[in-house]
């Protein structure tokens, strides 16, 4: 691939857990660098006509992670532009290999108790039945390690708001792009 810092195709794809603040951080860093953003989840709803709990309940999440993937597929086409991806986009390797190849990743770390008090109230599928602590346990810590595999950059978001973590990444990624030109 091209550098991933060049500005001309410069594709940012944020990953982490659900209610690490992708969706608010991605928007902000693609005002600030005044490219375009695309919000997976928004999209397949878009596509879908219908909620991702729907699909969930009514399609399974197999046939969502299918329709993620492809989503995906197509943004990676579509540059330059922050991606704000689903936070299980990462289970396929065949996804975690596109990012790779295609974008500059940026890991939005976390920690579980702020994950599960942002999510609080939601609609999250994932987050749904009896034990949901031990189930966003089990999710977090099997995500962990392959977030950690295709990021470029790192970020821990626990104790701090969207604005301040789009400032800061942001930041790194205007003075790599200034470095390499």
């Amino acid at each position: 691939m091209n550098d991933k810092y060049a500005l001309d195709n410069l594709l940012i794809v944020i990953i982490g857990f659900m209610g690490s603040g992708k969706s608010v951080t991605g928007e902000i860093i693609a005002r600030k660098l005044g490219i375009d953003f695309v919000d997976t989840d928004q999209e397949i709803e878009r596509i879908e006509g219908m909620s991702v709990a729907d699909i969930f309940t009514k399609k399974g999440e197999m046939a969502f992670r299918e329709i993620e993937s492809s989503l995906l597929a197509s943004v990676c086409s579509r540059y330059p532009a922050v991606v704000s991806s689903g936070g299980g986009i990462i289970l396929s390797s065949k996804n975690r290999e596109l990012m790779e190849e295609k974008a500059l990743v940026v890991w939005l770390k976390c920690s579980l108790d702020t994950c599960l008090q942002r999510c609080n109230g939601s609609n999250r599928p994932l987050l749904q039945g009896d034990n949901v602590l031990s189930a966003a346990e089990s999710l977090y810590f099997e995500r962990e390690n392959l977030y950690s595999s295709v990021a470029d950059l790192e970020l821990d978001t626990t104790d701090m708001t969207p604005q301040s973590a789009a400032e800061i990444i942001a930041e790194k990624i205007m003075s790599e792009i200034s470095c390499k030109a």
